[in-house]
């Protein structure tokens, strides 16, 4: 049973020791399924139009899903990147990316931003959801009930996020106490060793040497 949870642990272990690799994966992956999606435009039936794939399409769809690859190292120009990329989208009816970087670039906002840069990024990307949004409903392209579920999912997958990184640095602290316990035990082990050899009878009597025979006879003492 351990060993299956070892093996189980060990694709998180090397997720959490390769941040890059893992994230352009992620990101490949969400770019492959997002151009496979936009390839099949044409042979969708929608009462939205949408722009045939050409080469510029395909930029926009890359754009919008790429820089996922670099979430961890840099979440708030990664969100930025493919929170402006898919509103290009949008704005010239691409079909492809579906929001889904969106989503995985807002967890990462919450899960590895912290202080007055995630505040100001967190800001900034509400502003302009409830701007680009409001632009959408009054041009009758979406209804205002398809834009109240993705700032839902929006916040929802932040605030998951965010729980994520409490977690994760209070994992943390408790390693580091534990840490900190262990060294302060070891320094104080050789004093611990010294006071118990101190208190030992046996070791004093062995300090001491053999004791001084008494030669009186027995009435005399």
């Amino acid at each position: 049973m351990t060993g299956g949870a070892e093996v189980a642990r060990r694709p998180i272990r090397w997720i959490r020791e390769h941040p890059l690799p893992a994230d352009a994966i992620l990101a490949a992956l969400l770019t492959g399924l997002a151009l496979f999606l936009h390839s099949a435009t044409n042979r969708i039936e929608s009462e939205e139009p949408f722009h045939s794939p050409t080469w510029w399409t395909v930029v926009l769809v890359v754009l919008a899903t790429a820089p996922i690859a670099f979430r961890r190292r840099n979440p708030v120009w990664s969100l930025a990147f493919v929170l402006g990329g898919q509103l290009a989208c949008e704005g010239w009816h691409v079909f492809g990316p579906s929001w889904l970087a969106v989503l995985v670039g807002v967890y990462s906002l919450g899960a590895h931003t912290d202080g007055r840069r995630r505040a100001y990024a967190c800001a900034g990307a509400l502003i302009v959801v409830l701007v680009g949004g409001t632009v959408a409903i009054v041009e009758g392209g979406v209804d205002l009930i398809d834009v109240i579920p993705a700032v839902g999912l929006l916040t929802a997958a932040f605030v998951i996020g965010d729980n994520v990184r409490r977690r994760r640095e209070h994992l943390e602290s408790l390693a580091d106490r534990a840490e900190r316990a262990a060294r302060l035990r070891h320094s104080l082990l050789p004093l611990c060793c010294r006071i118990a050899l101190v208190r030992d009878p046996a070791t004093d009597v062995q300090r001491q040497g053999p004791s001084v025979r008494d030669e009186r006879p027995d009435e005399d003492r």
